[in-house]
């Protein structure tokens, strides 16, 4: 499933964490977007899998530089 296309996850609880797995495993690399602060495991595991973290203060950029938002 690649793509050239900017997917943005928001929220990453039980669904994000699901979501960004799943485009991980298919070769996508997702945004990560919560308005809360990520757990240390969570923060741990994105800088692991290089995946951006965007700041609760940052949505509206966020939201403009994606393609897809997965909710």
């Amino acid at each position: 499933m690649k793509t050239e296309k900017k997917i943005g996850i928001w929220g990453f609880s039980r669904v994000g964490s699901a979501a960004a797995r799943y485009y991980l495993h298919n070769g996508i690399r997702p945004d990560i977007f919560d308005a809360n602060p990520l757990s240390p495991e969570q923060q741990a595991w994105c800088a692991e899998h290089n995946l951006r973290v965007w700041q609760p203060n940052a949505l509206e950029s966020f939201l403009q530089q994606q393609d897809a938002i997965v909710p």
